[in-house]
């Protein structure tokens, strides 16, 4: 924390949160936390969600590229949640309805946040003096806060973070409907390797999913059950 505050009294935007879960990427079995189970209908699909997303890191996991790393775990995850929760519990149950409104709740959530990280990267990728970038900042931020009547103010740090989770959603879901069904999609995944982006933290998953659609077609596999699509 106090790292934190000296960071904040130099200009630099932080974050600091628990994590609720976490993932060594293969190397040791991944350990299942009290942290990871909360309370209600939706206890259980969030705790399969949370196993499902650490086991996609344990099986597909580039160096060097969180964004595609998170982005597809969160895709994954969610895709054989709805699944698991349509096999476990049926279609209507509460377990279905309770995961069903938070995604309805969560996601536009999460495409007002990104659309709010674009409008800041135009921003600062422009050639406008700094005084008027920061001016451009509060002034989008301030946006979105209203939009979302959020209570804790979001900042570069928070915006990115959204951004590495879920900025390839749209992306890997183009991947998923060349690939056809998730087995097929994450059997492309493991293919990927670091020579397959074109820098470190690459942010635009497009080229990606474009070569892991063609992968799945020079690699047919068997056809699962296909989720429906988040």
């Amino acid at each position: 924390i106090a790292h934190k505050q000296q960071l904040d009294a130099e200009g630099y935007d932080t974050i600091i949160r628990p994590a609720a879960a976490y993932s060594t990427g293969g190397w040791f079995p991944d350990p299942v936390l009290s942290t990871m189970l909360g309370g209600g209908n939706d206890a259980l699909p969030g705790l399969a969600n949370v196993i499902l997303h650490e086991s996609v890191h344990a099986t597909v996991l580039v160096p060097d590229e969180p964004f595609f790393n998170e982005s597809f775990a969160s895709y994954i995850a969610d895709a054989l949640t709805d699944h698991w929760i349509a096999v476990r519990f049926g279609p209507g149950s509460p377990e279905d309805l309770a995961w069903a409104l938070g995604q309805a709740l969560r996601l536009p959530v999460v495409a007002r946040t990104l659309d709010t990280y674009q409008q800041l990267k135009k921003v600062y990728d422009s050639n406008d003096p700094r005084d008027k970038k920061l001016a451009a900042k509060t002034r989008i931020i301030d946006e979105l806060v209203a939009d979302l009547h959020l209570r804790r103010r979001p900042n570069n740090a928070s915006l990115t973070e959204v951004r590495v989770y879920n900025g390839g959603q749209a992306a890997l879901l183009d991947a998923h409907r060349a690939c056809g069904d998730v087995r097929s999609l994450v059997l492309a995944g493991k293919t990927l390797t670091r020579q397959d982006f074109a820098k470190t933290l690459q942010d635009d998953l497009t080229p990606i999913a474009k070569l892991l659609g063609e992968r799945c077609k020079l690699a047919p596999t068997p056809r699962s059950p296909t989720p429906r699509a988040g």
